[in-house]
Formats: C-alpha cells, sequence, structure tokens
C-alpha cells in the first residue's frame, strides 16, 4: 500500500523573504548636495523614496537610510556595514539570524501529512528486489468524529522492513504506514460524513544510497493526521471540517533535493508539535454565505549545527479568518487574516560563538489580529528590531 493524500492541506504554508518595509523619509532629485554641482536628477529606481547616492543601494526598495536591518546579510539602512546579528557567530556557515527564519518554517509549516508521502516515494524510489520488504495487513479501530460520533472502520497497515540492499540503497529498520478511510452518519440528519486518518511510526528507519550519489534518511518517531468532513446530504455545496497533525518525529536528511522541506534538509531535526485546523462552510442559504478557518500550532523544533543545536518553541500560535458575501455583487467582508496568525510568538535560541559566549536569541510576534501585513515584530536578545514582513507563514495561492 502507498501512502496517498488523502487529506486537504491543514494549513497552506508561504515562507517568504521577500521583505518589503514603507519608506520613512524623501530626498530630493536634485543632487547638488552631494558637491557636484551638476543639477541632474539621479532617479529613485526601486521607488522605496529616496535617490542614490543616498541610497546606497537604489535597485532594493529594502535599502534606505534609516531602514529596518533585515535578516538578509545586506546594508539595509545604509550605514556601511550589515547588522549584527546578521554575522555567523557561532562559526556554523550559516549568519546567526536564519536561526529565526528557520524558526518560524518549523513551527509553521502545513504539509507534515505531505511529508509522510514524500518519505514513503524516497523509500519506495531507491528499493528493488523485494527491498525493502513491505507488508500488509488490515485491523479494526474505533475513531471518534468531531460531534463525537464513534466510528468503526478497518485499517489498512504496511510495514516497510529493511536490513537489506537494493540495487542503489542499504536500508535498516522498519516503520509502519498506517491509514483509514470510512463513512459515518453524523448526530445531524442533514449532513453525511467521512473520517480519515493518516499515521506512519517507526522506531528506527534508514535510507543510506551506496551509488554515485550519497544520500541518507534517517527517520525515527511518528507523524499522524486526521480529518472528519461533513457534507450536505441533500447536494449543497456546505461543510464542517476538521483536522490535527500530531509530531513527534526525528528526521535526518542530507543529499536529498525534491521531496524534502529546504529547512529539514542537509541537518538533523527533532520536532514536536500539535496543528489543529477547523473549517466551516455554508452556502444553503443565501443569508448563509460564508466560510471561517480557524489553525493554531504549538510546540517545539531543534536542529543540529556543527557547533551545536538551534531552538524553537511557541506556546501558541492562532489564526482566525471569516469572510462572508451577504448578497450578489455585495463587497465580501473579511475578518481576520489567512496569511498571518492573528497572535503569538516564536522564540528562537542559537549557539554562542564559544563556548563561554551567551546564546542568540531572537523572537517574533504576529499580530495578525490587528494588521494583516504579513509582519511580525522582531525582537533579538534585548534590543526590538522592529517589523520584519514578508513572513507570514501560510502560502499563498495554494
Amino acid at each position: 500500500m502507498k501512502a496517498k493524500r488523502q487529506f486537504a492541506p491543514i494549513w497552506l504554508l508561504a515562507i517568504l523573504l521577500a521583505l518589503t518595509l514603507y519608506p520613512l523619509g524623501c530626498q530630493s532629485g536634485d543632487d547638488d548636495d552631494i558637491g557636484d554641482d551638476d543639477d541632474s536628477p539621479t532617479g529613485d529606481n526601486d521607488g522605496d523614496g529616496w535617490e542614490a547616492p543616498v541610497d546606497c543601494d537604489d535597485e532594493r526598495a529594502e535599502s534606505y537610510p534609516g531602514a529596518t536591518e533585515l535578516c538578509d546579510g545586506l546594508d539595509n539602512d545604509c550605514d556601511g556595514t550589515p547588522a549584527g546579528f546578521e554575522d555567523d557567530g557561532d562559526g556554523d556557515g550559516e549568519i546567526d539570524c536564519m536561526a529565526l527564519l528557520w524558526g518560524v518554517r518549523a513551527l509553521t509549516y502545513s504539509h507534515y501529512i505531505e511529508l509522510v508521502d514524500a518519505l514513503i516515494e524516497i523509500i519506495e524510489g531507491r528499493s528493488s528486489d523485494n527491498c525493502p520488504t513491505q507488508s500488509h495487513a488490515t485491523s479494526a479501530i474505533s475513531a471518534t468524529a468531531v460531534d463525537g460520533v464513534e466510528v468503526s472502520t478497518e485499517q489498512e497497515d504496511m510495514t516497510i522492513t529493511g536490513n537489506c540492499s537494493s540495487s542503489s540503497t542499504d536500508f535498516t529498520g522498519s516503520l509502519l504506514l498506517s491509514s483509514y478511510q470510512d463513512n459515518y452518519d453524523p448526530v445531524e440528519a442533514t449532513w453525511d460524513g467521512e473520517l480519515r486518518g493518516l499515521t506512519l511510526t517507526t522506531g528506527s528507519f534508514a535510507a543510506n544510497s551506496t551509488g554515485a550519489t550519497s544520500e541518507t534518511l534517517l527517520l525515527a518517531g511518528s507523524v499522524s493526521g486526521t480529518e472528519d468532513i461533513r457534507v450536505n446530504n441533500q447536494g449543497k455545496d456546505s461543510a464542517s471540517e476538521w483536522g490535527g497533525v500530531n509530531l513527534a518525529l526525528e528526521l535526518e536528511v542530507s543529499g536529498l533535493s525534491t521531496g524534502i522541506p529546504e529547512f529539514l534538509r542537509e541537518r538533523s531535526t527533532e520536532l514536536q508539535i500539535q496543528q489543529t485546523h477547523r473549517l466551516d462552510t455554508c452556502h444553503t442559504e443565501q443569508s448563509c454565505d460564508f466560510e471561517e478557518e480557524t489553525f493554531s500550532a504549538t510546540g517545539s523544533a531543534s536542529r543540529n549545527t556543527s557547533t551545536g543545536s538551534w531552538m524553537a518553541q511557541t506556546t501558541m500560535l492562532n489564526w482566525l479568518y471569516r469572510f462572508k458575501t451577504p448578497e450578489p455583487g455585495d463587497p465580501k467582508q473579511e475578518t481576520g487574516c489567512y496569511f498571518e496568525p492573528g497572535s503569538g510568538e516564536i522564540q528562537v535560541t542559537a549557539p554562542g560563538a564559544n563556548d563561554s559566549a551567551e546564546p542568540w536569541t531572537a523572537s517574533i510576534i504576529f499580530d495578525g489580529d490587528q494588521a494583516c501585513d504579513g509582519c511580525g515584530q522582531v525582537t533579538i536578545g534585548e534590543t526590538s528590531v522592529g517589523l520584519w514582513c514578508g513572513l507570514a507563514p501560510l502560502e499563498a495561492g495554494s
């Protein structure tokens, strides 16, 4: 049994590094003040309100005198040097502030169920001649729907067992992939329901390539997800959907460039995350034309580097997004922000420059309840840096 995508994305994640800030000032088109006295305007190529040479990089709107320093390795505020947090203080090959951007990605990434499919595809793509072995079984389980209905269903189990060598890869350990899908009768008689579940668990499983390309995939732990859909049995476009993902996963990936998110590659990562999602829609009556989504995330993540570990955690991130169109042709009424948490904070810690140095710390606070701008208030150490924008964790266009 091959894992198939059975879940609508619980969240749809967009981690962007196109960080755009509003201009803080404007300069004259006349450049006499720099001493050349030619009265010729220099222009404002990037449209940030500042002209070269006062604007130290007139091709980037994020750079102008007094701009907020970003995590891009560039001189954004035109003081002649990037910010200190853009140094590689711990010598791991990445500038320090990347720990914060990695924490945002790791704790708000929504496609962990798709990650299960990707892992299975990687394993099967490198197997041959019954290596690793696949065995199939079924088991009776009981699942509980969001409205409390108990559903007895049959779960399909596939065990992948290694301790063998295929034509390209050495496999060791084993993992179990379980899935179920069943219809049920919800408490509300005007609805039909469907429950789905998918779980990958492994004590230890490894795939190490032996061919020309060196690849490593090590798995330990579990990823599980549930989905509950209730659809109006009169054929109306009405639904209530609930889902969740639970992770207790250790993942080490090297040499793999597809199927695995970039922030999980070339390193060992441990994730302890819980995510929930609820979607309510109503299209049965014109006066009941709305969609409302709520999200939440809690958990922690760590990433091993050559000089220590990056650690990230959040106590709670929350989203609320609702739109309603009361009558045809009326403008859409929106509440909340789809691409930014309404509230919540992510905190990260990274190693210091040496054993005696203080660790590097940072945090980002989201405020989508007040301003749906994809920005977060960043603090590094004890210093408030300002808004970093373009960090909204949901993926646009998905």
